[in-house]
């Protein structure tokens, strides 16, 4: 996946994707389900990165800690308005993820991207985050 952001084209990593892969995003309220409509997604991003000429720095990254309080505030329990508080965001401590950066249009933006595999060893998920809910540190690795 690495790859693709880095170079608009993600063509060796369609085939570790299951038939059933899901990819979701946080900024996307329905999620994509299925091999063919992801690999139609990511052959548009590819072709999009290519002529816009804007490719993403990619750097593997390590979860640490395993959840991040966040403030909100308001926070209702059970319906009920409980004014002000924070939310703990949970995670895995010692996973591996993709963190892509990116300039776009002035602005810097950064997407951390979490891959789950199944039994068979192939892509099940693909989940697209924003980093400020986790805590991490960059590795010398190659994702």
């Amino acid at each position: 996946m690495r790859k693709g952001y880095e170079t608009g084209n993600f063509s060796e990593f369609f085939p570790f994707l299951a038939e059933d892969c899901v990819y979701e995003s946080q900024w996307v309220l329905t999620p994509m389900v299925g091999k063919g409509k992801i690999v139609r997604h990511l052959s548009r991003k590819g072709e999009a990165l290519v002529s816009s000429g804007s490719f993403c720095d990619c750097t593997q990254v390590e979860l640490i800690g395993d959840v991040n309080p966040v403030s909100c505030e308001k926070v209702n329990v059970n319906g009920v308005a409980a004014g002000p508080g924070r939310v703990g965001i949970h995670y895995t401590h010692g996973k591996y993820c993709l963190l892509i950066e990116q300039e776009i249009n002035g602005e810097h933006i950064e997407i951390l991207i979490d891959i789950r595999l199944n039994e068979e060893g192939k892509v099940a998920r693909i989940d697209l985050c924003d980093p400020v809910f986790f805590a991490f540190r960059k590795t010398s690795g190659r994702a």
